[in-house]
């Protein structure tokens, strides 16, 4: 039988060189799982209170050229032209949008992935029916598209900067320590983690 003594260390015990060591190797720590899970539902929610109802949101990474995230979706019209309406400084014809709630039993609207292994914005886009008739509410109607498309796009931009953003904070040194020193780990002096 032989014995052996080591002497264990928290965080704040390592030095200065340790602790770089420590952080380096739990550089994933608060990533290695579904971390994004609670931002797309934040993300998803924003979308339905907007008008984009049931979306789905794909993400494709981050700092690659391609990566970026997109969301496919149904559309309320009435909730979505709403939401417009409110944003009325957005757009240049939200006054036509009024005109199109009361007609918004007639079309749908839909954003669609287009089949990429990419998520940006590009790969999806807008489909939609209509049974309306007349050139004034199809113009209406085909401005709203236009509108929508660009909101569309704005929100995929959106989507990404906010998971971007969530993702640079939990790799950061700051957030690393924050769960290194809440879990309570312990280090060797080398700064390896203690099992």
């Amino acid at each position: 039988m032989r014995q052996i003594t080591q002497t264990i260390y928290n965080f704040n015990e390592l030095s200065d060189e340790s602790k770089q060591t420590a952080i380096s190797e739990l550089s994933d720590i608060n990533v290695g799982y579904d971390w994004w899970d609670y931002e797309i539902g934040y993300l998803k929610e924003t979308l339905e209170n907007i008008g984009f109802e049931n979306p789905e949101i794909n993400l494709s990474g981050f700092h690659c050229q391609g990566n970026s995230a997109s969301f496919t979706a149904n559309v309320n019209n009435e909730k979505l032209l709403n939401s417009m309406i409110y944003c009325s400084n957005y757009y240049d014809d939200a006054k036509g949008y009024h005109k199109l709630i009361k007609l918004s039993d007639l079309f749908s609207i839909k954003v669609y992935r287009s089949g990429s292994h990419y998520s940006h914005e590009n790969t999806c886009s807008i489909t939609w029916d209509s049974s309306m008739h007349g050139n004034i509410c199809n113009d209406l109607l085909n401005s709203a598209i236009d509108d929508i498309e660009t909101l569309r796009k704005d929100l995929c931009c959106f989507i990404y900067n906010n998971l971007e953003t969530q993702y640079e904070y939990l790799t950061s040194d700051d957030a690393i320590i924050e769960t290194i020193i809440a879990n309570e780990y312990e280090f060797t002096g080398d700064g390896k983690l203690y099992y």
